[in-house]
């Protein structure tokens, strides 16, 4: 085996090169001169509506926790009337922002690059032994085919194969490790897959960090109480009916959960739950404020048609939302909201919110689209 004809050179961003590596010298460069702030029209906006919040924060008695804070901020931003001011405002929130689950994540990304970069280097290793091993066995066997006397040709014979078996040793020592770093990455991939807090099929949160944040929300709201919503939201009967395969489905729901997310706050959650049912936690909000916000939001789904194919579709949608209890489980919640949310469509009616007795939606779920056995959508392919 010629290892000049194998292309090994992966040298990249990801994997530097498999040979040692050199840090380069750091040149020095001349410290910038510090840039004097200068109060424009935006940073004064922003200024007032900072204040604004607080003092809102401050008459609704609401703890200046980071998340109330932003929770107010943004109602106040969000009331400004200069479109342009608030949106530059809103660029400059959305890029401070970082999460430590993305820097979680970008870490075991970065991680299995490594282990993928060891196994490479086993992969060129073996190579190596195959090669050796092939030029010995050639040697070998040249000298065996000189031999004249038979048992100096069983001899020579028997060194050949027990270097072969001690090629075989190291062999089955770099298939193993091979193996071995291909399961530490399949571990950290199940781990992320397991964890991740977005759903990258729908542009939603997940439901495993959905029900996560539900259960925070109420082991925190003991010692930091605050009003909350929780809703449950469906395609409208007119709509589902339409459902009747996939990719209309999918479609449907990706644009759905679009328009919902882009018209609720910044921290309100978004998630799937199965079943053609969405949900959301609406943060920092008063009953009347959370029925005000679900009817803006199916107006804005009321009003957008997409086209999938030669059929055109009115994203409809019904909504069932309570008030937050802490004093309550999320399953049992998520229950009370899906129960709002079947009497709505029973009702014919696009949202119903308050509280309910204790229920079990899933035993008396009357309502069903097309796709509900879909699941989580594990077995589609969107493109």
């Amino acid at each position: 085996m010629n290892l000049d004809e194998l292309d090994l050179d992966v040298s990249n961003d990801f994997f530097g090169n498999l040979d040692d590596v050199g840090l380069e010298g750091v040149k020095n460069k001349k410290p910038k001169k510090p840039n004097t702030a200068k109060q424009t029209d935006t940073t004064k906006k922003l200024n007032s509506i900072s204040k604004q919040a607080m003092k809102a924060l401050e008459k609704d008695a609401i703890l200046p926790l980071p998340e109330n804070f932003e929770a107010y901020f943004e109602k106040t931003l969000s009331q400004e009337q200069d479109e342009g001011v608030r949106e530059r405002i809103k660029a400059m929130v959305e890029s401070a922002n970082h999460d430590s689950r993305l820097i979680a994540l970008e870490k075991t990304f970065n991680d299995n690059f490594s282990t993928l970069k060891s196994v490479l280097e086993h992969l060129l290793t073996l190579c190596k032994y195959m090669s050796a091993m092939e030029n010995n066995t050639e040697k070998r066997l040249a000298e065996i085919s000189t031999i004249t006397n038979p048992l100096g040709a069983q001899n020579a014979i028997k060194v050949l194969i027990n270097e072969i078996r001690g090629f075989h040793k190291q062999f089955v020592l770099q298939a193993d490790n091979i193996s071995r770093s291909y399961r530490d990455m399949y571990a950290k991939s199940s781990t992320i897959k397991s964890n991740a807090i977005y759903d990258t099929m729908l542009g939603i949160y997940s439901k495993s960090f959905f029900i996560h944040t539900l259960e925070l929300e109420c082991e925190n709201g003991t010692e930091f109480p605050r009003n909350s919503a929780l809703v449950a939201f469906a395609p409208s009967r007119e709509l589902g009916a339409q459902l009747s395969n996939q990719n209309k489905l999918v479609t449907t729901f990706k644009n759905i959960a679009r328009i919902v997310s882009k018209n609720i706050g910044a921290k309100d959650l978004v998630s799937y739950l199965g079943g053609g049912r969405f949900a959301m936690l609406l943060k920092n909000v008063q009953a009347d404020g959370a029925i005000k916000l679900c009817e803006e939001v199916i107006k804005k789904c009321k009003q957008t048609n997409i086209f999938i194919g030669d059929l055109e579709l009115n994203l409809s949608i019904v909504m069932g939302g309570i008030v937050f209890d802490i004093s309550k489980t999320p399953e049992s919640m998520l229950e009370e909201a899906k129960k709002n949310l079947d009497e709505a469509l029973v009702e014919d009616k696009p949202l119903k919110f308050g509280k309910t007795g204790a229920s079990n939606s899933a035993n008396n779920d009357d309502f069903e689209i097309p796709g509900d056995d879909f699941g989580d959508f594990d077995d589609f392919e969107i493109s």
